[in-house]
């Protein structure tokens, strides 16, 4: 009996303290731990599929100093080191603008010289023009990670704060003349069901199944990046207006930014309805007049 008393007595003991021994302070708790790495089972690199993100990777930051303390009034001093992932938006290549007016409105633009994007030389002077709609905004986005921290685009929302009915008297304006590459993942916000998807291109540039976004992430490996372009889906035969709301995590701390504001809102008409470069204006700095498919290669 009194064997079987001390072994409870000791069973019990054990367990009180395998919940009392101490933890480090400073662990990936105290960049805001989301859960750790996600599952990613069938799922192409940098694209996840879990109800939490990745927060700060285990173990992946050396510390500096003590970060244990173990009783009351100890001081901890320990630091970590700094984290260079990040989130970075830029505008994508515009393949064309709907200008809200007939040929003969259309205004004299800035001068330009890439003959190959002529829009990139005039995104300031469309975006403030109220009469210009972007072929559908576009947006690129690259998530850049590190050793130490971690970065996660978990959502991107569309506002609408305007919409009409699209002029059949509107004029397009072709803005790019040249190839180019997808990049290798797609997001689309699509304003009639509110919600967001992403999908992956293939070494063939066929684009993969559309996943809903969340629980859908991307995220990098280490230090790894993963680059991809956000696109919108609207009704045909309406102008929009509105602005994009990027949402992620960047080393466990929440992170957010915005594409265009209530001030000054982008602007966007359906891609569907483009009629390609036969069908659409550009700029003559010869003639200095807007001609209906002309090419700056043709000067």
């Amino acid at each position: 009996m009194l064997v079987g008393s001390r072994r409870r007595r000791l069973l019990a003991f054990a367990t009180i303290l395998l919940f009392v021994i101490p933890q480090p302070a400073c662990s990936s708790d105290s960049t805001g731990n989301l859960g750790g790495e996600p599952e990613r089972t069938n799922a192409p690199d940098g694209l996840g599929v879990a109800a939490s993100p990745p927060g700060s990777p285990d173990g992946a930051a050396p510390v500096a100093g003590n970060c244990n303390a173990i009783g009351t009034g100890n001081s901890v001093s320990c630091s970590f080191p700094a984290s260079n992932a990040v989130i970075s938006v830029q505008d994508t290549t515009v393949r064309a603008v709907w200008f809200n007016g007939s040929p003969s409105q259309l205004p004299t633009p800035p001068t330009f010289s890439s003959l190959g994007y002529p829009c990139g030389d005039w995104m300031d002077w469309l975006r403030g023009r109220t009469d210009m709609y972007f072929d559908g905004p576009e947006i690129d986005i690259t998530l850049q990670g590190d050793s130490v921290g971690s970065v996660a685009l978990t959502n991107v929302n569309m506002t609408v704060l305007r919409r009409s009915a699209q002029s059949t008297s509107g004029t397009w304006i072709s803005c790019y003349y040249g190839g180019g590459t997808n990049a290798p993942f797609r997001i689309e916000v699509n304003t009639r069901t509110n919600k967001s998807t992403v999908a992956n291109y293939d070494e063939d540039h066929n684009l993969g199944p559309e996943r809903p976004m969340p629980p859908a992430f991307l995220s990098p490996d280490g230090n790894a990046s993963v680059a991809g372009n956000v696109g919108v889906k609207s009704l045909d035969g309406y102008l929009y207006e509105g602005y994009i709301t990027f949402v992620g995590v960047v080393n466990g701390k929440p992170w957010n930014h915005t594409v265009g504001s209530d001030d000054r809102p982008l602007r966007w008409i359906s891609s569907t309805s483009y009629g390609g470069t036969d069908a659409s204006y550009m700029w003559n700095r010869k003639t200095r007049k807007w001609t209906l498919g002309h090419t700056p290669y043709q000067e």
